[in-house]
């Protein structure tokens, strides 16, 4: 945090998860930097980070979907919407057997086209990022599709017998509020560690209780029986890259 200090970026940019920790620093006092513009990409943007770094630095965020297949795919808006640049990408989403989805349905993954890339063309590029369209325009007045993406793919879990996938668990855990960062390991055969970031001035306790009962009920309405969950303190676990993977089977 010295380090950090003393350089005084104007202009900051980092995976959300990292940037998150830097904003819960400087609501608590430790970090004096007042960054002009903080540029998020790699990882998925929330609605709870996106609030938490405003609080914290107070200065436009430019929310960047990105990847290294497809450049820079979409862009947030004034609005903070990510709109599509299908001007040189096309992006086609599709569920787990490599299908379109419905306009308005959360896809399984994606297919990616680069129209720029004259020297090593992209075409139709499978990426395991779940996304949607949205059926509303955006308030900017852009004309370029909004789309909102739910993160990379992880493993899909069992428990007895019944199989969850990554966009349920997904619709699970992003139910609780004040929540700026998760991770959902099977352990066991029924059993589910959560590691979790809560939201500046949340009680975490109370939190990990809420997680718990809310992930219990869930999994059981969907058919899955009695599962174990358990909150874990020990950082996220992360790619090679340095990204956070969202859901990890460890059995």
């Amino acid at each position: 945090m010295q380090q950090l200090n003393a350089h005084d970026p104007k202009f900051l940019t980092g995976y959300p998860s990292i940037l998150t920790v830097l904003a819960k620093e400087k609501l608590k006092g430790m970090l004096a930097i007042e960054p002009k513009v903080i540029g998020s990409s790699a990882e998925m943007l929330s609605d709870d980070m996106y609030a938490t770094l405003r609080q914290a630095f107070n200065c436009p965020i430019l929310n960047i979907y990105c990847s290294t297949e497809g450049g820079e795919i979409a862009m947030s808006c004034s609005r903070g919407r990510l709109h599509l640049n299908d001007d040189w990408i096309l992006l086609e989403p599709v569920d787990n057997d490599g299908r379109p989805v419905k306009e308005g349905e959360r896809s399984s993954g994606v297919l990616i086209t680069d129209l720029t890339n004259y020297v090593q063309p992209v075409i139709r590029y499978h990426v395991s990022d779940c996304i949607r369209f949205s059926e509303k325009s955006c308030e900017c007045r852009s004309n370029l599709p909004v789309i909102e993406i739910s993160g990379r793919m992880g493993d899909s879990l069992c428990f007895n017998e019944k199989t969850v996938s990554f966009p349920v668990l997904y619709f699970f855990i992003t139910a609780i509020q004040n929540l700026l960062g998760w991770q959902l390991i099977q352990t066991g055969e029924n059993r589910l560690e959560v590691r979790f970031v809560e939201k500046s001035g949340t009680d975490r306790i109370a939190m990990g209780a809420t997680i718990i009962e809310t992930l219990r009920k869930s999994l059981q309405e969907y058919g899955c029986g009695d599962v174990e969950i358990v909150i874990s303190d020990e950082g996220f676990i992360k790619w090679r890259g340095g990204k956070v993977q969202y859901v990890i089977k460890r059995i």
